[in-house]
This record gives structure tokens, sequence and C-alpha cells, in this order.
């Protein structure tokens, strides 16, 4: 029955301080919102470019200019190579933690998530972080 949990979109359920937490799996709902704060930490490459034009000969600023235009147009898309990065980091771990504990405890925001994974150490941690990577399969939950 490998799976089956994905399929039915079931439960995790993780005990934090002698307190049981359900956490749903991930929706595509959930990984937009995963894509938009990605976008978010990403610096605006025309002000990036902006920072450097004082140290390029004329020539070399209108091609930085150019492909920071480029960049700056371009419909964004999130590589799997910067998901993967992300997802690795503490906040990509806390935020997905959170998409998931929110589904069954609404009252629970993201700083609350953040302070709930800052309080685990050792075999808890451990627990939560495979639970946490079992429930981010697939997106489920969607028609």
């Amino acid at each position: 029955m490998d799976g089956l949990n994905q399929l039915t979109a079931a439960a995790h359920v993780i005990n934090i301080g002698g307190r049981d937490y359900r956490l749903g799996p991930l929706t595509l709902d959930d990984y937009g919102e995963i894509e938009n704060r990605i976008f978010s930490k990403r610096p605006d490459p025309l002000a990036v470019a902006i920072e450097k034009l004082d140290r390029l000969d004329r020539k070399q600023q209108e091609m930085l200019l150019g492909r920071a235009y480029d960049a700056a147009v371009k419909s964004p898309a999130v590589t799997v190579d910067e998901l993967r990065q992300w997802r690795n980091t503490l906040e990509g771990f806390c935020y997905r933690f959170w998409l998931m504990i929110r589904k069954y405890h609404e009252e629970i925001g993201l700083r609350d998530a953040v302070e709930l994974v800052q309080q685990l150490t050792g075999e808890i941690r451990a627990e939560l972080n495979r639970q946490v990577e079992d429930a981010d399969g697939l997106p489920v939950g969607n028609s």
C-alpha cells in the first residue's frame, strides 16, 4: 500500500511537547505558495545590475542592463535545482512544515511553526523531518 497516504491525502501525526499535531500533505496550491515564496527571495535583476554599472565601460553597461531587463520581464519559473536548494534550508523546511500543519491547526502561524521546529532536537527532529519529507511527495488534493 505504498503511496496510499498520498492518494488519500491522509494526515501524518507528530507529537511535539506532549501535543499531537496533524500534518496534511502538500497540494498544488501549496506548491504555488512555495514558488511565490522563492520568487520573493530573488533579488531584482535591475537593482543588482545598477549597483555594478560604475565599474564597467559603456558597452558592458549596455549589455548588463539589457540582460537585467530581459531577466526582469521574462516570465519567472522556479527551477528544480532552485527548489531543491531552498527545500534544504531551515526556512524551506519550516515553511513546508507550516503549510502542512496549518491544514489541521489553522491557529498556527508561520512564526509559531518556526518556533515549534526550533524547539526540537535529536530523535523528535529526525521524526519530524521524515514526516515532512514523506508528506512532501506529489501534490494531492486536486481534482
